[in-house]
């Protein structure tokens, strides 16, 4: 059985939330496919992170050069339940420091 992708950022359709399609952002150079899904995963994870909490921008996100920046959700159109999962994510890598920010970020 072959695994659906999405057509945007290449992660399986189990693992691309449908507020991601389309947020994720291929770079020049793209090589993606050097990557496990486990990796996009955290990447993207830790993209929005930052941008949630404010530790960076979307344009020094860019600036960086990577080739590839995947988001887990559109960073300026954030749902409740975006942060949820991403809440839902640190505490099962057992990133307590990350889980109180991001309670800190729903508390305002």
């Amino acid at each position: 059985m072959q695994l659906k992708r999405c057509k945007k950022c290449g992660l399986e359709m189990s693992m691309c939330h449908s507020s991601h399609v389309g947020n994720c952002l291929p770079k020049k150079n793209f090589k993606m496919e050097e990557l496990y899904d486990t990796e996009i995963l955290d990447l993207a994870m830790e993209n929005t992170y930052n941008l949630i909490i404010g530790d960076t921008t979307l344009e020094k996100l860019l600036d960086e050069g990577k080739d590839f920046m995947p988001l887990l959700c559109d960073p300026q159109n954030t749902t409740p339940q975006d942060i949820e999962n991403l809440l839902q994510y640190y505490e099962g890598e057992e990133e307590y420091e990350k889980c109180s920010k991001i309670l800190q970020y729903l508390k305002t």
